[in-house]
């Protein structure tokens, strides 16, 4: 079968073996390219199959989410909830140096599908795994009524944050580099960020991008991280 892989020659599709491991074996339908596939492919990172965020369909037709986070659901740990801390010897993420889902199919174990409802296609699927992330930094935003909230950051995570906040009612503006992440955000009636607000969600992750969300938050406002597994919200002091 195909699978995308970082080799000497740079990414390439290239051929792997079928899986064999236990679990449910997915044709995968979509897959997304996530900031950290860029940043191990730059750095030479090789020796797998690359992707965490991907969805497909089952034998029975059935069709699913991938959450990513191998966990052994027994722990207790995971019995917490906790599943990204883990202690069984296998815990890891797929697609993180051990096969992804950038490829023809996978097998994947039970305990990490996410059905889809009849109404998402599967096609459009891969951005369950981002979308989770964006809907973590929304809710540890802790938005009041009334705030102003602004992104700095125009990618996916980004832009799926923006239209968490609008989806729970909020007017978002949007700091982003592309033409084509304005045309998106603009799809999203997301406006562009001016001025001062009461919380900044930061989707950039980069030290310009920090330095941003400081610029446009207000004195004793917040900076929100959208990152996954991080539980506070930075405080501006200014």
């Amino acid at each position: 079968m195909r699978a995308v892989r970082n080799t000497d020659q740079g990414i390439l599709v290239a051929e792997a073996a079928e899986p064999e491991a236990n679990g449910v074996r997915l044709a995968v339908a979509s897959a997304g390219i996530c900031g950290t596939d860029v940043n191990f492919a730059a750095g030479g990172v090789q020796g797998y199959t690359y992707g965490h965020e991907f969805a497909g369909t089952a034998a029975d037709g059935r069709c699913y989410a991938v959450e990513p986070t191998v966990h052994c659901g027994e722990c207790a740990q995971c019995r917490l909830g906790h599943v990204q801390r883990c202690s069984a010897p296998e815990h890891g993420t797929l697609g993180i140096f051990r096969d992804g889902g950038m490829c023809d199919a996978v097998t994947v174990p039970q305990n990490m599908l996410v059905p889809l409802p009849s109404g998402l296609d599967v096609r459009d699927a891969c951005l369950v795994e981002p979308a989770s992330v964006a809907w973590h930094g929304v809710r540890s935003a802790a938005l009041v009524p009334g705030e102003r909230v602004a992104v700095v950051g125009g990618g996916s995570i980004g832009l799926l944050a923006a239209a968490a906040a609008r989806q729970e009612g909020f007017d978002v503006d949007i700091e982003v580099r592309h033409k084509h992440q304005r045309i998106a955000a603009e799809r999203l009636e997301v406006g562009s960020a001016e001025g001062i607000y009461d919380v900044v969600i930061d989707a950039a992750g980069s030290e310009a991008g920090l330095a941003r969300c400081a610029e446009l938050a207000r004195p004793g406002g917040r900076v929100v991280p959208a990152r996954p597994r991080r539980r506070c919200a930075a405080r501006n002091g200014r």
